[in-house]
Parts: C-alpha cells; structure tokens; sequence
C-alpha cells in the first residue's frame, strides 16, 4: 500500500448551506455539508487574515513579547494574563506585511528594520477559519514602550527577555498561547542567529 503524503489535502466534502448563526465582532456561521454519503452541520467563528510577529533585537540578544488578558485564559485556566506575541487583524485593503508592520508598532512602539515570514498556520481549525501568517520583525528593544495598546482600548505590557529564557518558559508550561508556541519553537531550531549573517544585515 501506497503511504499518503505528509501534507494537509483538498477538501472532499460537498457544500450544501451557509447560514449566519450570529453576527458580532467575530460572527458565526453554520454550515451543512456531504462527507462520505452523510449530512454533516458544522458551526464556524469566522475571521479575517491574521498576522503574529515575533520581534527580535540581535544585537541585544532579546526577544520581545507582550502580555495581556485574554477571557479565553482566564476561563479555560485561571491564568488571564497570557504572555504573547504581536498579533492582531489584517484590515481590509492591507498587505499582511503591512498590517504585521503597524500591529508590532501598535502593541510594542517598535519599529521593524527587516521582516521575514516564517510560517503559516490554521490556529484552531476545528472551530474557526482564522488563518494566520507568522513574521520575525528585526528590531532595536532599546525603543521599547513599558505599556502600549492605547490607541485600540487595550492594556499591553511588553516584555524584553533572551531567547533562551522564553523558550524556557515554554517549554515548562509557563506560556500557553499557541502562536507564542509555535514562534518560540521555530526560533529554538534555528542553527544560526536569525538576522546576523551578512546577507540577513538591512
């Protein structure tokens, strides 16, 4: 027998309705399809593209992250308070660069000096179609706001620590955000220091 690829693949169901099930900052939607000769109805939190950055000081050695309150913590653990990194909505007629750009200002008032795009990921696609596109953002710490979110309601305490203090932390369960996770696991494989050869220098 012939091993499948490791890769995810089309999909092989047949629509058969969308309904909007609840319309709010993040609507709802139901949807009915055909899988294998059966009706299935599934619900979706609908979302525009999404982009996470992790910002990066080589020349200081430090990572930035942001933390802030999330209900979802807060009620899944107790632990509201969730160590992150940038991420926000890209908004209509915006590149995701771009957006990724302006969100990394927003919530640290830092600026990017290069940026590359290390990933792309469905974050809980069981429940939501939110698609997000991961970044590494080159940047100076030394700019970095003690609190930042003012201008979009919200209360973001940035945070300057190594490398190897924050995957340390995600490694022993101290982080729970899933895009923390993921950018954290990306940069512990790196077998150099991103940003630092002479073809990566702005």
């Amino acid at each position: 027998m012939s091993e499948k690829p490791i890769a995810d693949g089309a999909s092989q169901v047949a629509m058969k309705s969308e309904e909007r099930g609840y319309d709010g900052f993040r609507p709802v939607d139901v949807f009915t399809f055909e899988q294998e000769g059966a009706s299935v109805t599934r619900q979706a939190l609908r979302s525009p593209p999404i982009v996470a950055v992790l910002p990066f000081d080589p020349d200081a050695g430090r990572i930035v992250l942001i933390r802030q309150f999330r209900i979802g913590g807060h009620l899944a653990n107790g632990r509201g308070m969730m160590v992150e990194v940038v991420a926000g909505a890209v908004d209509p007629g915006e590149e995701n660069e771009e957006a990724a750009r302006r969100e990394l200002t927003e919530e640290t008032g830092l600026v990017a000096t290069d940026m590359r795009e290390i990933n792309r990921f469905c974050s809980s696609p069981g429940i939501t179609d939110e698609n997000v596109t991961l970044y590494l953002a080159r940047v100076n710490s030394r700019d970095l706001l003690a609190r930042a979110g003012h201008d979009e309601n919200e209360i973001i305490h940035p945070i300057s620590c190594t490398p190897a203090d924050a995957i340390a932390a995600a490694d022993d369960g101290r982080i729970a955000n899933v895009f923390t996770l993921l950018a954290l696991n990306w940069f512990a494989r790196q077998t150099e220091v991103p940003f630092t050869s002479e073809t990566d220098r702005p």
